[in-house]
Formats: C-alpha cells, structure tokens, sequence
C-alpha cells in the first residue's frame, strides 16, 4: 500500500503543483516540479522489492495527469516517462542507495535545465546566444570601459548551478527522511491534525501565453531594438537578425503547435491509452485516494509554516511523506466516502 500512496502523491504533484506554482508565479516551476518527482520515485525504488514497480507508478501518474489537466504539454508527459524510465534504471538495484540517489537526483534536475535551454536554442536559433554576447559587451564598453566576454556561457552555467545544487538539496532531505521521522514521531500527533482542513478543489484551464518565460522573452527584444535609444552610445544591432529571429520563432512555435505537438500528443495518447486499460484498477484505486492526499499536502503545508523557506520545504517535504505513509487504510476509505 505505501507504494500506492506514494505514487498518489506523485499523481497529485504532476497534475496539480503546476497549477499552484503558475498561480503563485514562481521561478523555476520545472526544477520544483522534477523535485517531487525525484522524490517520489525515490520513494517508490526503496520501498518496492519488484522490477518494475517506477515504470508502472508512471504510466499511472501520466494517466492521472491526463484525466486531470487535460490540457497537459506532450513536452510534460514526455519529461515524466523519461524521469520514469531513468528511475527504473538506476533502483534496478537496491545497492548503493547513498550513491544512486543524490546522482539520480542531480541528472534529473540537469536534464530539466538543458530542456529549457534547448528549447529556447531550438526556437530562436544559436543567433539568440550571440545577440545577448554583443548587448552585454556593448553595455560594458560603453558604460564601464570593459572589454568583457559574452555572458550568455554565465547564464546557462549558473542556470544549470542552480539545478544540479537543488538536485543534491532534494537527494539530502531523502536520505535523512527516516532520522526526521524518528524526530517527527516524537511531537507530531497525526490524528489531531489530518482532518482539520477541507479539500482544495483546483481548476485547471488551458495555458496563456502570459508565460513569464514569454514575457521576459519579448521585454528583451524590445530592449534589444531600443537599446540605442534608451543607452546613447551603444551602436545599434543588426536589427535584420533579430527580425530573422522573430520570425524563426514564430515559424518554428506555428509547426509546433498546429503539427508536431498534435501528432505527439496522438501517439502518446495511444500507448497511454493501452497502459491505462492494464492499470485501470490501479488508476482508479489511486485516484480514489486523492482527496485524502490533498488534504494531508494542505495540512503538511500549513504546519510546515512556523519554519523558514529552506526549512519549510525540508519540513513540509518530511511531514507529507509521513502523513501519508503512517495514514492508517481504514481512514482513508473513510474520507474519501
């Protein structure tokens, strides 16, 4: 059963945090979202004795996450069946758990950062990289005399840093899970705190395009275009290429969404529609389970609140893998009649 549970919580992360975290307008809403994910298959490589039991928890989560967010990216669902796949890979041993958990988790984390940078390579051409390079020299030159380099290598570096550095902050707080429940046991009394919160009920729209990504995107080519306005001084651009980058851009997103994309989705569709008829007793039992879940990731949340951010989430992180597994079966059939 704890298998169950914790691919519940993994079913409700993928289809909901995303939601949340957009709501919240918080940076770095993939590197948050393949944290949960590093967990929970973390979780269910430990705690499962069979070959096989990852790739099974995914497909499930995926159909959830459809059956939920119908509007899910392919890019997401395609993100969550390679997390899936390199899971089952690395707990196809239970040797070496001190090892495979921290790389596990740093290679997700890594991989979550390159797929932005290759999509947004992808989408405005390398072009784009040189571009920036010119502005920031031109900016230093003019404004500092300095012959700098292009800072589009600190950018990715950094960006990539920030993952890889979360990745081994997740792996840790996994590794300690056993000592902080030893801890937790001692003060936290899980029946006199489950049921204090009602379920929150999340609506799930298509996405805008309001994207911050987006935003920051189409901010930087209008500074791009009026920098020699706005900074005298700074010799203009080559403002053909960055037109010939608009355009590649927008060429490239109308072939994505109106072919690729929906061709993807179909074929995905396909093969998850046979997995979901193999595992329609496990979907359905799991998804039964999602309302007590919620409330169990409500009163984690709410607990967690007396701590600080870095605290927070180690704590929150704690208590939600405790809540849920130490749930006796009786009162979640319970709440969930």
């Amino acid at each position: 059963m704890a298998v169950e549970r914790i691919t519940a919580l993994w079913a409700l992360s993928e289809a909901a945090l995303g939601g949340i975290l957009h709501a919240l307008n918080l940076p770095f809403k993939g590197m948050l979202i393949s944290g949960g994910a590093i967990t929970f298959i973390s979780l269910i490589g430990v705690i499962s004795e069979k070959k096989g039991s990852i790739l099974k928890a995914t497909f499930i989560v995926l159909a959830i996450k459809y059956l939920i967010s119908p509007y899910t990216p392919v890019t997401a669902a395609i993100a969550v069946l390679l997390q899936g796949l390199l899971g089952e890979l690395f707990f196809s041993t239970r040797k070496f758990q001190l090892i495979l958990i921290p790389l596990f988790a740093v290679i997700v984390e890594l991989l979550t950062g390159l797929q932005k940078i290759l999509i947004v390579t992808i989408i405005f051409g390398s072009n784009f990289w040189n571009i920036i390079d010119k502005f920031s020299k031109s900016l230093a030159m003019n404004f500092f005399s300095v012959d700098m380099p292009g800072v589009s290598i600190y950018i990715i570096s950094i960006y990539l840093a920030i993952h890889i550095l979360f990745g081994i902050f997740i792996s840790m707080i996994i590794l300690r899970l056993p000592k902080n429940f030893n801890e937790i046991k001692k003060y936290v009394s899980l029946e006199s705190h489950i049921y204090e919160d009602p379920v929150v009920n999340i609506h799930h729209t298509k996405k805008s395009l309001g994207k911050p990504s987006i935003i920051m995107m189409v901010i930087l080519f209008v500074l791009l275009f009026s920098a020699p306005f706005i900074f005298p001084g700074i010799r203009s651009f080559d403002s053909i290429n960055i037109v010939l980058i608009i355009l590649r851009a927008v060429l490239i997103l109308l072939i994505w969404f109106f072919v690729i994309s929906p061709l993807l989705q179909n074929l995905f569709k396909k093969l998850l529609s046979r997995k979901t008829n193999k595992y329609f007793k496990n979907i359905d039992d799991i998804n039964s389970r999602l309302p007590a879940i919620k409330n169990i990731v409500i009163t984690a949340w709410k607990e967690s609140a007396i701590k600080s951010l870095i605290k927070r989430i180690k704590y929150f992180i704690t208590l939600l893998i405790y809540f849920t597994l130490s749930l006796p079966e009786n009162n979640i059939e319970h709440d969930v009649k």
